[in-house]
């Protein structure tokens, strides 16, 4: 017990002040617990501030991702090949069409070799990107997405083989969403192109 120097209170030996007349008993330890509230406040404002600071800049990217709208594009181009051919080809997520080009299957996708989920890496001169399949339709249609590889943050694709007498249509449309705001033309282009290099492979590597 501790007594009050002021009017005698017995007060319990680590109080900080008399319960009876409020007098302080130890300045010490008053201090010391001062600045542990000071410090444990000035912790939770810096957090506060944090946050704060967090939900701006998401709300900045919600923002700039909302900005940056898919691009779309599509063509179709005919070849003088059977469909069936094309489709031998084209339509084989596991197969290079020549020696041109390199696919490296990382991932066999539903029951077989060639189903939805197989995942692939394909090299095309300096362009190497991975793709997964998302369906295989036997009526020679097929889609799939760029996991990796290329500047973009989504890529959405979709190939439809139109068969005609003695030629096939090959139509290919794709939304993207690119890394850098305001670059999907660009972007658009440069993926095009090497889908069109592609398909030349296909018309060299069938004739």
């Amino acid at each position: 017990m501790k007594n009050c120097s002021k009017c005698g209170y017995k007060n319990e030996e680590n109080s900080l002040e008399c319960l009876s007349c409020g007098v302080i008993l130890n300045k010490e330890k008053l201090l010391e617990r001062i600045r542990a509230n000071e410090e444990a406040l000035s912790i939770k404002q810096e957090k506060l501030k944090k946050a704060k600071a967090l939900r701006k800049t998401n709300r900045q990217d919600l923002k700039a991702e909302a900005k940056a709208k898919m691009t779309v594009y599509s063509f179709k181009r005919e070849v003088n090949l059977p469909v069936e051919k094309v489709w031998s080809v084209l339509g084989d997520f596991t197969k290079a069409p020549s020696s041109e080009t390199e696919v490296l299957l990382e991932k066999e996708g539903g029951r077989d070799t060639n189903g939805a989920g197989t995942i692939r890496k394909i090299t095309i001169g300096k362009v190497c990107v991975r793709e997964i399949l998302d369906s295989a339709n036997p009526s020679y249609s097929f889609a799939y997405r760029i996991l990796s590889g290329a500047l973009i943050k989504k890529y959405l694709g979709d190939v439809r083989l139109e068969p005609r007498e003695s030629s096939t249509i090959i139509h290919w449309s794709a939304e993207l969403k690119p890394k850098i705001p305001l670059t999907g033309w660009i972007c658009s282009r440069i993926v095009s192109d090497s889908q069109h290099r592609l398909i030349d492979v296909v018309e060299k590597t069938i004739k």
